[in-house]
């Protein structure tokens, strides 16, 4: 009985259970960044959670985020800042996170040449493939989006109309992240970085999942 009694908390909880997390934002020099704009998404069919605008201290409110997948949106009312797009699960961010968002390049400028493709080949730490498998391809606004499935081999043949675009992996429970550019920035200073970079070349592409 108390066997059963055990189980049937331990699944309640699992449905249930919700991790809370305190954010704080941060600037490029890793200073507080306030008045930045936080939206927050579950990604498994509840849309929009909650939206909250970051104090002095570069903090919002500590959240309790439910099992799943989330997306964090961070933008700047006023476009000082840019956009930029977290993906994790819950048990992935629990307790203190920081995270990370440049400044607004306004002395940027370019133009969309067509759609790109690249060939991915996505692996397993134990070298097999990560066959049969979901991969998200987005921009970093997240105004571009499609969903992939990987064949018998690990690859897929991916459309890349903007740079840098960014593949999501879920894999073991936790939410893998890799840029996809014509150039690598300089490594982020965030709490969360889980964002590997690889420069767009001819042949595939190797994701490795740990």
């Amino acid at each position: 009985m108390r066997i059963l009694l055990l189980v049937a908390t331990v699944l309640l909880c699992q449905s249930l259970c919700q991790a809370e997390m305190r954010l704080q934002v941060l600037d490029e020099s890793t200073a507080p960044f306030p008045n930045v704009l936080v939206v927050i998404k579950y990604l498994k069919g509840g849309g929009e959670t909650g939206r909250y605008l970051s104090d002095s201290a570069g903090r919002i409110p500590t959240l309790n985020l439910k099992p799943g997948l989330h997306r964090f949106v961070l933008t700047c009312p006023y476009g000082i800042c840019k956009t930029t797009i977290f993906e994790f699960l819950d048990t992935q961010v629990s307790g203190e996170v920081a995270l990370e968002v440049p400044f607004h390049a306004t002395d940027r400028h370019g133009i969309s040449i067509g759609a790109p493709k690249a060939q991915l080949a996505v692996v397993l730490s134990d070298g097999r493939p990560y066959a049969k498998e979901l991969v998200l391809i987005r921009n970093t606004d997240v105004s571009r989006e499609r969903w992939y499935r990987t064949d018998e081999e690990g690859e897929v043949e991916v459309e890349l109309p903007d740079d840098p675009m960014v593949a999501v992996i879920v894999h073991r429970e936790r939410v893998f992240r890799y840029s996809l550019a014509k150039h690598c920035p300089a490594p982020s200073t965030s709490t969360y970085v889980d964002l590997e970079c690889h420069v767009l070349a001819r042949g595939p592409i190797v994701l490795r999942l740990p």
